[in-house]
């Protein structure tokens, strides 16, 4: 019985390699998509090992999973990672909706979400963004476009290039509230030391999409694959090395504004 089966399981097994060859061989032949990523932890950055890890880096090897394409993470400073379809440095943008992205790009779906809250100083509560009017309020500058100005502007608002630059404008007692997206204020915060307490004051202002962005004359095969991914069902923005920001209360919750500068 032995002597018959050995032939048969040694076809099969000359199948299966003759497969994994090929199935081999179709991903070496298939293009690599590149995609700009931001350059801003905790989304995306690169370890001293040259590892590339982070909450966008996540959500492509996920797309690149669902999509069977090979996607290539590019980490770009913000507005350059918006450009980079347009510019050929990159086939396709993860990035939220700016000023920056061209309208002939094609916009193949919104992959996540991110939160933008309002992070205040040591003794003051906030409300809802009302209490914002008349407190010096720091942001992004490349999320300055995103944001609702009816929130920031009620106030006196500075620029900032980095998220730690936020955080060290309010430890230093420079402005009251610093804007920006949960996950890159939580960073900032801890690399500077900021406690729990201080976390748990965070107001919620909006959640502003995140797209997949493609070249205008990226292959149709490629973007209905990518459509189809990114269509399954929103991919969680969760990171194993990152704890994100306590739960920002919403706008007309319970919490009070105290403790305004004068």
């Amino acid at each position: 019985m032995l002597g018959t089966c050995a032939p048969v399981l040694l076809t099969r097994r000359r199948a299966v390699g003759a497969l994994g060859v090929a199935l081999l061989e179709g991903a070496l032949s298939q293009p690599t998509l590149r995609v700009a990523l931001i350059d801003v932890p905790p989304f995306g950055s690169r370890r001293a090992d040259g590892r590339l890890v982070g909450l966008f880096v996540d959500c492509l090897a996920a797309l690149s999973q669902r999509s069977g394409l090979l996607l290539e993470p590019i980490l770009l400073p913000y507005r350059r990672a918006s450009r980079a379809p347009e510019t050929g440095e990159t086939d396709l943008a993860l990035v939220l909706k700016n000023r920056w992205v061209r309208s002939d790009l094609q916009d193949l779906g919104t992959v996540t979400r991110l939160r933008i809250v309002a992070l205040p100083r040591a003794g003051l509560r906030l409300r809802n963004s009302s209490d914002l009017k008349g407190l010096a309020v720091a942001s992004l500058r490349g999320l300055a476009d995103e944001l609702d100005r009816s929130d920031v502007s009620a106030g006196r608002e500075q620029l900032a290039a980095r998220p730690a630059q936020l955080v060290g404008l309010l430890l230093a007692g420079r402005v009251d509230v610093a804007v920006g997206v949960a996950e890159t204020l939580d960073h900032a915060a801890r690399e500077a030391g900021l406690g729990e307490s201080h976390r748990q004051s965070t107001l919620l202002l909006s959640e502003q999409p995140v797209h997949l962005y493609a070249r205008a004359d990226l292959a149709p095969h490629q973007t209905e694959a990518l459509r189809a991914a990114v269509a399954v069902s929103p991919l969680a923005a969760a990171a194993t090395e990152t704890t994100p920001l306590a739960p920002a209360h919403r706008a007309g919750d319970t919490a009070h504004a105290s403790g305004r500068a004068g």
